[in-house]
């Protein structure tokens, strides 16, 4: 009886030893990204079907098995396909704790381009999903591809209730120090609320660590400790994550199994010797572990962004200089993705204002009886969420997966656009027969406009709140419009080019009618055009072109050397003088009239009052600032330093046509500004595949030595819209790029309205020089005034 009591303390003694050694929690994973080099279908049949699969048959093989899974997206396409059986093991596995669903989105969104809408509606979408099929809610985030973080991950995902977050792309000089401090598990606080997440920073890349070639177990086992042993001096608790798998892992989940197997039975044999114990762990094992440890864990706030990527680097901290840095060529900034495939990025965000419509009308079909809503609204919501997945609302993915996103947005948008169509119709005319055509393109629809027909505008409201904006509605060529409210009512509009502007209040959620009936076409003289020698300034009365000067409102009209002055009384042509009313004397060859001010001595003409001296072919008017010799013009006042203002912003722009200053009374004062645009040769920078075809769309690599320049000096400029609604100035650099900047009327007295403190800057570029190695970038500087 001794002996055994002696026994079972023995045991006892031995269990306590080994549970106090630190813990490896291998974390086996598969990072399926919903498209990049294939289409999201492709990859699905070609591989992910292939780790899902096999990931079940393995954990059932062994108990001590572990697996985490991300993109929900994929194991629905998975699950509508999946047998009884396979179902039914997938619940037991999750049950068992064998089988997690972490992050719980429909992908694994990029944290750069999004919009607060559209992640919301991923998350929604895959949690949505895992309640309804499995009963199971994540209580981790694992974002460990997207490139850099933004601080809202610690305002969301504190805000869903989750209990942690694993981060990984974070400028490299930060996991450095990181490592250092002790620090790469922190809580990461958010600035909007306070509220904050534990987080967790992966100490290398989510791939399996690399062996050396041609060793044996032990020799395996003995790297495996020594890389875990160095990683835990960079934590403050006995535990380490070590992430087991990469992108699209675990195809043959069986052998890849076996093959870790064998390390981690020979380290766990040994565990003493060793020093460690190594486990198969999900994340909520891990972080059970960690956040019992009875640590204090220091905070942090801020964005990881830029992601600045250093490889080979060491300890040397990187700067993201490229080509100098101590970590060689590959030390640069992630932030090409920003601005890549600018009209994929325009498109999505259509349709997620598509999808917001759909959303809000709804409700509708419940009492209309319209079944192609529900239908329109899975399939606009699952396109939008596709569209955040990091290869994708980033224009990272190649050719074939960018080709299948704009599929997809193309098919959503029509759904969309056909049953809000229908929807609105239904309101409209439900209860009169009348002929209508639907369409969400104007230009379509405006094309037939006459004087016996009317079109029906409806603008809804997507959001909760009451809405008071303009609205902007495309016209065909030649086509004005006049504008009419629901009570047939003229509300105030403006033509600019080929816009209609006009003022819209819709209550939360609401839908308003609005007609436009076939009105006459005003003409719309720019208020200042300078271009190429040519330039008009309506509104001041002076219109200079081909040489010819034409002064309205002051009288003078100046044609190929001839004079004319017809309110005074003067004309002037091919050298003669006419002087029809006034007292006139000639002497000479001189001219004297003293009532009238002009003096002409030998062909040249003075005239005092009005401030012009023209003299051997050179015109100078002092008081207008116009100076005008042997055919080329010079404002020597005012005149090129123009300005527009709604009243509330002022934007000021120079002799040369650029903008050069702003000012409001909320801004405090001018501020300067510098314009400028850039054409640059991507340097492909070296990484360790090909991630492109022809540029490096992750990151902004110039050859500097190649860059051009585009911002002429003295840019033609036109004021297209002088207001009451609208002031624009829509500058031509060159044959494919222009901008145009818009003010817009403030909807408030007190200036507290957004447009008060709104300029809307419209850069159209295209179509661009066959140069396939031209990039673009836009350089706008603001900094104030002292």
């Amino acid at each position: 009886m001794a002996l055994a009591l002696l026994a079972l303390c023995l045991g006892a003694t031995l269990i306590r030893s080994a549970s106090s050694l630190p813990v490896v929690h291998l974390v086996p994973h598969s990072h399926c990204d919903a498209g990049y080099r294939k289409s999201f279908d492709d990859y699905y049949h070609s591989e992910v079907q292939y780790t899902l699969d096999s990931m079940l048959v393995a954990l059932e093989q062994r108990q001590d098995r572990r697996f985490v899974w991300e993109e929900v997206s994929y194991f629905s396409v998975w699950w509508a396909q999946a047998s009884q059986e396979e179902r039914q093991l997938v619940t037991t596995l999750v049950e068992k704790g064998q089988l997690e669903f972490i992050g719980g989105g429909w992908v694994m969104h990029d944290e750069a381009d999004t919009s607060v809408y559209a992640t919301l509606n991923q998350m929604t979408l895959g949690l949505q999903f895992l309640n309804e099929t499995l009963n199971v809610r994540p209580r981790h985030e694992w974002h460990i591809d997207p490139f850099g973080h933004s601080i809202f991950m610690a305002e969301l995902y504190s805000l869903l209730g989750y209990t942690s977050i694993i981060l990984n792309r974070v400028p490299d000089s930060v996991k450095q120090q990181m490592k250092a401090d002790k620090s790469l598990e922190f809580m990461w606080q958010s600035p909007f609320s306070g509220r904050e997440i534990f987080t967790h920073v992966l100490d290398m890349h989510y791939s399996t660590l690399n062996f050396p070639p041609a060793i044996n177990l032990e020799e395996k086992a003995a790297f495996f400790v020594g890389i875990c042993r160095e990683k835990l001096g960079w934590y403050m608790t006995d535990h380490v994550l070590v992430p087991f798998g990469n992108d699209f892992a675990f195809q043959n989940a069986t052998e890849d199994f076996a093959s870790m197997d064998e390390i981690v039975d020979a380290i766990n044999s040994n565990s003493t010797a060793y020093g460690l114990t190594i486990r198969y762990s999900t994340l909520s094992e891990y972080m059970d572990a960690v956040l019992s440890a009875g640590v204090t864990f220091p905070s942090r706030g801020g964005d990881f962004l830029p992601y600045i990527a250093c490889s080979p680097c060491g300890s040397v901290p990187c700067d993201g200089t490229y080509g100098n840095s101590p970590c060689g060529t590959t030390d640069t900034f992630w932030s090409g993705f920003y601005t890549s495939k600018p009209a994929q990025k325009l498109l999505s965000a259509v349709q997620d204002a598509s999808l917001r419509a759909l959303e809000t009308i709804r409700a509708l079909s419940l009492f209309l009886g319209n079944g192609n809503v529900e239908e329109a609204l899975v399939l606009a919501k699952n396109t939008s969420a596709i569209m955040q997945h990091h290869d994708a609302i980033t224009g990272t993915s190649f050719t074939e997966s960018y080709n299948d996103y704009n599929v997809r947005l193309g098919k959503a948008l029509t759904a969309g656009d056909s049953v809000t169509s229908i929807m609105k119709a239904a309101i409209l005319c439900s209860a009169s027969p009348v002929t209508y055509t639907l369409s969400s393109d104007s230009v379509s629809v405006l094309s037939g406009l006459t004087e016996a027909n009317i079109a029906v505008v409806v603008v809804q409201n997507p959001l909760p709140h009451d809405m008071l904006s303009y609205v902007s509605v495309q016209l065909p060529q030649g086509v004005c419009v006049q504008v009419l409210d629901a009570k047939m009512a003229t509300v105030g509009s403006q033509v600019v080019g080929s816009m209609v502007y006009f003022v819209v209040q819709a209550s939360a959620g609401g839908m308003e009618v609005y007609y436009m009936k076939k009105a006459s076409c005003e003409e719309q003289k720019p208020i200042r055009e300078w271009a190429n020698g040519g330039l008009q300034r309506a509104n001041g009365g002076l219109e200079w072109a081909n040489g010819g000067l034409e002064w309205t409102n002051g009288g003078i009209e100046w044609t190929n050397g001839g004079l004319q002055r017809a309110n005074g009384g003067l004309e002037w042509t091919n050298g003669e003088l006419e002087w029809a009313d006034g007292e006139l004397e000639w002497a000479d060859g001189g001219l004297e009239w003293a009532h009238g001010g002009i003096e002409w001595t030998n062909g040249g003409i003075e005239w005092a009052n009005g401030g012009l001296e023209w003299a051997n072919g050179g015109l100078e008017w002092t008081n207008g600032g116009l100076e005008w010799t042997n055919g080329g013009i010079e404002w020597t006042n005012e005149l090129p330093q123009f300005s527009i203002s709604n009243g509330a912003i002022e934007l000021n722009f120079n002799a040369t046509n650029h903008l050069v200053g702003w000012s409001s009374p909320a801004s405090n004062g001018s501020h300067s500004v510098e314009q400028e645009y850039i054409q640059y040769v991507e340097r492909k920078a070296d990484l360790d595949f090909n991630v492109c075809d022809s540029t490096n769309v992750y990151t902004y690599v110039p050859q500097l030595e190649d860059t051009l320049v585009l911002t002429p000096n003295n840019p033609p400029t036109t004021i297209t819209a002088n207001g009451p609604l609208v002031w624009e100035v829509t500058q031509t650099l060159n044959s494919y790029l222009n901008n145009s900047i818009r003010l817009f009327k403030p909807l408030s007295s007190d200036f507290t309205d957004q447009y008060s403190n709104f300029v809307e800057w419209q850069t159209n570029i295209g179509p661009l020089p066959s140069d396939n190695a031209s990039s673009f970038t836009f350089i706008f500087q603001n900094r104030p005034v002292h």
